[in-house]
């Protein structure tokens, strides 16, 4: 989920290992992180208002939802 300017990843699944990747909707990456072990995490993103798709990729899946950024 996102709120203003940050971006929440939250881990259900407890493989907490990966990479989250974060895409405007022109399919350009515009920002990357690590999973880092932390059931959630946050990343703070300088980007204008709009919709925003965030993947994240474990060793045996890959996750993906449109989220709202907003300012």
């Amino acid at each position: 989920f996102a709120s203003g300017h940050s971006l929440f990843i939250s881990d259900n699944t407890g493989k907490n290992q990966g990479n989250v990747y974060v895409y405007n909707m022109m399919g350009q990456l515009i920002a990357s992180s690590e999973l880092n072990g932390n059931a959630t995490i946050k990343l703070n993103l300088n980007v204008p208002a709009g919709y925003y798709l965030v993947k994240a990729v474990t060793s045996d899946q890959a996750y993906s939802n449109k989220v709202f950024i907003n300012q």
